[in-house]
């Protein structure tokens, strides 16, 4: 068997790691600082050494040293992994002390288990389907993201973040919300989503009074409703009844289609029904196709992956930005015929970015975001924009207000 050194101060990260070690028969052994780490190589001699970049008692270029001056330990290989990128000329400066791969955290499991898998020559079983997964904190409650896909390797990563956001916010009586977006749920997705609300469970050291599941997809609900151990989870497809059922808090508070303004624009549309281009009727009855241009300016990589599934039908141009500014810098940026617009940001929020839009392309914005601040939303719609949606959100609800504004020709 062979065995890994695991040397980094993150206990989220070392126990992750270790758990990956054991799942692929490999034998970890843990160090909690740079000495704890130097005199667990000596005592070891490791086949591999996982290692943080920037360690404390003892620094990483002291550890490399040493390892290369000693003829037992000069050959093993590392992976460095670090929250910063380091610049190139010190990546380099590291290679003829056995640094074959660096990983930047947070990273992907799959991404660690083929770097494992590259250096050690061993086969591993990687699991290959796509999925967008992101977990965030709100107050007291943790939201766990899931898009387009169950990745029995992501998921496994669920339990450790969950577990370092709580630790690091030092929260008490935390709650979680899994939302699944998109999800093709077939006969082996499973027991990845009994996995996946487990791990959520384990990871905020919960019952299952305290998750809900947010999820338009029937085929999920009812095989929760039929799970032996999971019947009892509440099930919505509605951000606001999970809301005011989980924490209490009034729909005043909410602010999520409760308001005048968010009744007159809620419209029902069949949207099997809908073709490939939105249509526009002329005096004579005629119609034409219409191709249509859409920004998503949002710095979560979920809305853009949530976006992009919604209209993955239509043959429209779809432009994503990260931030506030790189939108800015767009030549044709009065040319969209709908923007999603985040409104926290940094540098550049969705604030700065409204006010330096042309008032005509306001009834095109669909502002999406985190905030449900009374004030955050009065200012919005008092500048004029009537699209307001609270994040966590479902597909739904962005392609219901995106054809109304599109279908409007606003």
């Amino acid at each position: 068997m062979k065995k890994i050194l695991i040397i980094d101060e993150a206990e989220a990260f070392r126990t992750l790691a270790e758990n990956l070690c054991l799942q692929y028969n490999l034998e970890p052994h843990l160090a909690i600082n740079g000495l704890d780490g130097n005199n667990k190589l000596l005592g070891i001699v490791p086949d591999l050494i996982i290692m943080e970049n920037n360690l404390t008692r003892m620094d990483t270029l002291t550890i490399l040293n040493r390892k290369k001056s000693n003829p037992n330990t000069t050959q093993i290989p590392v992976i460095l992994v670090s929250k910063d990128v380091p610049d190139r000329d010190y990546l380099i400066s590291t290679v003829p002390f056995g640094v074959k791969k660096f990983l930047k955290k947070p990273m992907e499991m799959e991404t660690l288990i083929k770097a494992i898998s590259d250096i050690l020559h061993i086969d591993t079983e990687v699991d290959h389907t796509p999925c967008i997964l992101e977990v965030r904190l709100n107050e007291n409650i943790v939201f766990v993201e899931v898009a387009m896909g169950l990745n029995k390797n992501r998921i496994e990563v669920v339990r450790y973040r969950i577990l370092e956001l709580i630790k690091l916010h030092k929260v008490k009586n935390p709650l979680v919300l899994l939302m699944l977006t998109d999800i093709p749920f077939e006969l082996e997705d499973r027991q990845k989503l009994t996995s996946l609300i487990n791990y959520c469970m384990k990871g905020a050291n919960i019952d299952i009074t305290k998750i809900r599941v947010l999820t338009p997809s029937l085929v999920i609900k009812k095989y929760l409703k039929t799970h032996l151990d999971l019947n009892d989870i509440v099930v919505e497809n509605s951000l606001d009844r999970v809301m005011y059922g989980f924490v209490n808090k009034s729909k005043d508070d909410l602010l999520f289609k409760t308001s005048r303004s968010h009744e007159d624009e809620s419209i029902n549309v069949n949207y099997r029904q809908e073709s490939n281009t939105v249509t526009d009727s002329s005096e004579t009855g005629t119609k034409k196709s219409i191709k249509k241009r859409i920004a998503v300016v949002d710095d979560d990589k979920v809305v853009h992956a949530i976006v992009k599934s919604v209209f993955k039908t239509f043959d429209w141009e779809i432009c994503y930005y990260l931030s506030g500014d790189n939108f800015l810098k767009e030549p044709q940026i009065n040319d969209f015929d709908l923007i999603i617009l985040d409104l926290l940001m940094p540098n550049v929020d969705g604030f700065e970015v409204i006010s330096k839009l042309n008032k005509k392309m306001y009834s095109k914005i669909i502002v999406l975001t985190s905030s449900t601040q009374k004030n955050d939303v009065l200012k919005v719609l008092s500048s004029g924009i009537r699209n307001y949606l609270i994040k966590p959100i479902n597909g739904e609800s962005i392609k219901e207000k995106a054809f109304d504004i599109l279908k409007s020709g606003r």
